[in-house]
Protein backbone atom coordinates (compact mmCIF):
# COMPACT_ATOMS: atom_id res chain seq x y z
CA UNK A 1 0.00 0.00 0.00
CA UNK A 2 0.94 3.45 -0.66
CA UNK A 3 1.11 5.91 2.66
CA UNK A 4 1.00 9.77 2.32
CA UNK A 5 1.04 12.23 4.85
CA UNK A 6 -0.32 15.44 4.00
CA UNK A 7 0.15 19.04 5.69
CA UNK A 8 -0.72 22.53 4.82
CA UNK A 9 1.73 24.00 6.82
CA UNK A 10 4.87 23.00 8.58
CA UNK A 11 4.05 24.61 12.03
CA UNK A 12 7.07 24.49 14.32
CA UNK A 13 9.09 23.00 11.29
CA UNK A 14 9.17 20.35 12.73
CA UNK A 15 8.62 18.61 9.23
CA UNK A 16 12.25 19.23 9.39
CA UNK A 17 13.19 17.24 12.34
CA UNK A 18 14.45 13.91 13.09
CA UNK A 19 11.37 13.10 14.57
CA UNK A 20 7.88 14.81 14.81
CA UNK A 21 4.44 14.44 15.83
CA UNK A 22 0.92 15.68 14.09
CA UNK A 23 -2.14 15.91 15.94
CA UNK A 24 -5.42 14.90 13.85
CA UNK A 25 -9.24 14.38 14.60
CA UNK A 26 -9.78 11.18 15.71
CA UNK A 27 -12.19 8.80 13.84
CA UNK A 28 -12.20 5.02 13.95
CA UNK A 29 -11.55 4.36 10.50
CA UNK A 30 -8.47 6.96 10.93
CA UNK A 31 -7.91 5.24 14.54
CA UNK A 32 -7.81 1.68 12.99
CA UNK A 33 -5.81 2.91 9.64
CA UNK A 34 -3.09 4.60 11.74
CA UNK A 35 -2.90 1.31 13.98
CA UNK A 36 -2.44 -1.09 10.99
CA UNK A 37 0.25 1.37 9.70
CA UNK A 38 2.44 1.37 12.86
CA UNK A 39 5.80 0.71 11.15
CA UNK A 40 4.86 1.24 7.51
CA UNK A 41 7.18 4.06 5.28
CA UNK A 42 4.60 7.23 4.53
CA UNK A 43 5.37 10.16 2.07
CA UNK A 44 5.24 13.47 3.17
CA UNK A 45 3.57 16.22 1.05
CA UNK A 46 3.44 19.96 2.39
CA UNK A 47 1.17 21.42 0.32
CA UNK A 48 1.92 19.45 -2.86
CA UNK A 49 5.45 19.42 -2.09
CA UNK A 50 6.75 16.33 -1.34
CA UNK A 51 8.97 16.17 1.63
CA UNK A 52 11.46 13.06 2.32
CA UNK A 53 10.03 9.97 3.37
CA UNK A 54 8.75 9.14 7.40
CA UNK A 55 8.52 5.77 8.68
CA UNK A 56 5.47 5.77 11.63
CA UNK A 57 6.46 4.95 14.85
CA UNK A 58 3.15 5.35 17.41
CA UNK A 59 -0.08 6.19 17.74
CA UNK A 60 -1.84 7.40 20.57
CA UNK A 61 -5.10 7.90 21.38
CA UNK A 62 -6.29 10.78 23.93
CA UNK A 63 -8.61 13.72 24.55
CA UNK A 64 -7.36 17.20 23.59
CA UNK A 65 -7.82 18.38 26.66
CA UNK A 66 -5.76 15.96 28.23
CA UNK A 67 -2.21 16.66 25.90
CA UNK A 68 0.72 18.38 27.87
CA UNK A 69 1.63 21.62 26.69
CA UNK A 70 4.95 20.29 26.25
CA UNK A 71 3.44 18.04 23.33
CA UNK A 72 1.53 20.67 22.36
CA UNK A 73 4.31 23.27 22.01
CA UNK A 74 6.80 20.88 19.78
CA UNK A 75 3.84 20.04 17.72
CA UNK A 76 2.91 23.94 16.42
CA UNK A 77 5.14 25.87 18.16
CA UNK A 78 3.52 27.91 21.37
CA UNK A 79 3.85 27.57 24.53
CA UNK A 80 0.67 29.19 25.57
CA UNK A 81 -2.27 26.57 25.69
CA UNK A 82 -4.66 29.16 24.78
CA UNK A 83 -2.51 29.57 20.94
CA UNK A 84 -2.31 26.56 20.55
CA UNK A 85 -6.28 25.73 21.36
CA UNK A 86 -6.63 28.62 18.26
CA UNK A 87 -5.08 26.39 16.06
CA UNK A 88 -6.66 23.48 17.04
CA UNK A 89 -10.14 25.17 16.49
CA UNK A 90 -9.07 25.75 13.31
CA UNK A 91 -8.96 21.91 12.87
CA UNK A 92 -12.50 21.49 14.05
CA UNK A 93 -10.63 20.46 17.38
CA UNK A 94 -11.82 21.22 20.77
CA UNK A 95 -10.97 20.21 24.59
CA UNK A 96 -12.99 17.29 24.90
CA UNK A 97 -12.40 15.91 21.76
CA UNK A 98 -10.41 12.72 21.03
CA UNK A 99 -7.35 13.26 18.63
CA UNK A 100 -4.65 10.98 17.24
CA UNK A 101 -0.85 11.29 17.89
CA UNK A 102 0.89 10.06 15.36
CA UNK A 103 4.69 9.68 16.05
CA UNK A 104 7.07 9.83 12.59
CA UNK A 105 10.94 9.28 12.20
CA UNK A 106 12.80 10.22 9.35
CA UNK A 107 13.69 7.55 7.05
CA UNK A 108 17.81 7.89 6.47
Amino acid sequence: MDYTIRFSHNWNNKLNTKVFTTIRKWNRNKEEYYRSAIGEIFKVDLGGHQLPLVKLVNVDIIEYAHIPVTVLAQDVGYTSREKADQIFARFGIANFDRVIILLFERVK
